[in-house]
């Protein structure tokens, strides 16, 4: 751990080792954030929520700064991440995963990107392909945008920026939505779609159910979102997506005969009052 951050760490009292809440979400991380992940998004809060510099509200800069120090503690910590990381890797059941809530910021975005505007504008005059990849993130999670940011400057990562962009929107899918493949595809292209209700209703089904139950869940969402549901279900479920037209076919069926029967009860009704 640099000096700096030894320094920071020694003004508070971080004797208790006892886990209240997850670290990784405390720092507005994915889960699986690698060290210099968790390092570069300590240092940016750090700086915002210190309570000699911050200018808001002191007693929630306060108890915010402390929270973030027992986070990166935790973090920082090699065995412990280890085996938390572990833990997260070998859940199928998708209770360890984080809730998607779009509406929810960690970042006090507008005010973190001023902080690193300075250095930030400066890098991307020699890697304009910077503002692409921040933008690319920025669309998925506005939060990812500003961590990569953060661990670009911080970590002096600027040649690296596609490789750094691509490793923190696989943690965030994985975090949020599983580790099935389809799945991550599914809850991106339904983000970047405007399709929020959707991807949130996914995440929680996920969180709940676990990935094992994804033909279900597809199937179940897509009668809620019939638009986009069938889209996904026609790209990614066929076999659910024929089954789902075929229950659409039967009671479609069933309604036509149902009519007619209805029709002809009341043809020969209103004969029998002739």
């Amino acid at each position: 751990m640099p000096e700096s951050d030894n320094a920071i760490l020694q003004e508070v009292d971080l004797s208790s080792n006892t886990i209240e809440s997850d670290p990784y979400e405390v720092l507005g991380l994915p889960h699986g954030a690698s060290i210099k992940t968790v390092r570069s998004a300590y240092r940016l809060l750090v700086k915002a929520y210190h309570p000699d510099t911050n200018a808001g509200d002191k007693k929630h800069a306060s108890e915010r700064f402390i929270e973030i120090q027992k986070a990166f503690k935790t973090l920082t910590d090699h065995k412990f991440k280890m085996e938390f990381d572990k833990q997260l890797l070998n859940d199928q059941s998708g209770k360890s995963s984080q809730e998607y809530d779009p509406k929810q910021v960690y970042y006090e975005s507008e005010f973190l990107h001023k902080i690193l505007e300075e250095e930030w504008t400066f890098a991307c005059n020699f890697h304009p392909e910077l503002v692409t990849y921040s933008n690319e993130l920025n669309e998925l999670d506005p939060n990812l945008a500003v961590i990569f940011k953060s661990l670009i400057v911080t970590e002096k990562l600027f040649a690296k920026g596609k490789e750094v962009a691509q490793n923190l929107e696989t943690q965030f899918l994985k975090s949020k939505f599983g580790d099935d493949l389809e799945l991550m595809q599914i809850a991106k292209k339904a983000i970047l779609a405007g399709e929020f209700g959707f991807a949130i209703k996914l995440n929680k089904a996920i969180r709940v159910l676990g990935t094992g139950s994804k033909g279900q869940i597809l199937y179940t969402l897509s009668k809620e979102h019939p638009e986009f549901g069938n889209q996904v279900l026609r790209n990614f479920l066929p076999s659910f997506y024929f089954k789902k037209m075929q229950d659409i076919y039967n009671k479609r069926e069933f309604a036509v005969i149902s009519l007619f029967l209805l029709s002809f009860a009341v043809i020969i009704f209103y004969d029998l009052l002739k």
